[in-house]
């Protein structure tokens, strides 16, 4: 993995590879127009990307699930928040010395914030620590909770990502709407009904 710290910004993996993508393609290095991110990744760097003419395609948190969509769709970049980078014209995993090299180059270049137009929406995270046992209750009725969270999306405007952990007993999740208190409000709620409906 990787993260950078430029200009007093600190620029995540998604942030990263989009400046790659914009950088190659001024350098006529790249022509995929498409990258590839995940569930977490921010809805500004989304829109972005779709502003300057690039596909943006979400997949599950994971850099295997992200290598996995290049290969299904021919894209050559891709990465997570977290800082992996997978710079498809030269590996076909993640790199975090390649992805540093080519952060360089872009600075090099013009500076990295020439290319970094992203306006990141509020995010915010949290996890509900619980039990294995009700974990797996969650898991089973995880249909039940599917409207309620959609009815908290649509009240806030908010984009809602909730996911119980595969390795401990506990449910991520992330909230990220246009302004912060909005982004709060969504994950309070969030957390809220889903410990309400797991107490019954």
């Amino acid at each position: 993995r990787v993260l950078a710290y430029c200009g007093g910004k600190l620029l995540d993996g998604d942030h990263m590879v989009y400046i790659i993508a914009k950088y190659l393609e001024e350098r006529n290095e790249w022509n995929g127009k498409k990258i590839i991110g995940t569930i977490m990744s921010n809805r500004g760097v989304e829109e972005a990307a779709q502003k300057h003419g690039f596909q943006f395609i979400r997949t599950r948190v994971g850099d295997k699930y992200v290598a996995e969509e290049m290969k299904k769709t021919g894209a050559e970049l891709g990465g997570e928040a977290s800082g992996h980078v997978i710079i498809g014209k030269y590996q076909n995993t993640g790199d975090g010395l390649l992805a540093a090299a080519m952060l360089t180059a872009a600075e090099c270049a013009k500076d990295v914030h020439f290319y970094d137009d992203i306006v990141d929406y509020p995010q915010a995270s949290g996890d509900i620590i619980t039990t294995h046992e009700k974990l797996a209750e969650y898991k089973a009725n995880e249909e039940a909770f599917a409207e309620k969270l959609e009815e908290i999306r649509a009240e806030n405007g908010a984009r809602l990502v909730v996911r119980p952990s595969g390795t401990e007993p506990k449910i991520r999740i992330m909230a990220e709407a246009s302004t912060i208190n909005k982004t709060y409000c969504a994950i309070g709620q969030a957390r809220l009904t889903i410990l309400r409906g797991m107490r019954k």
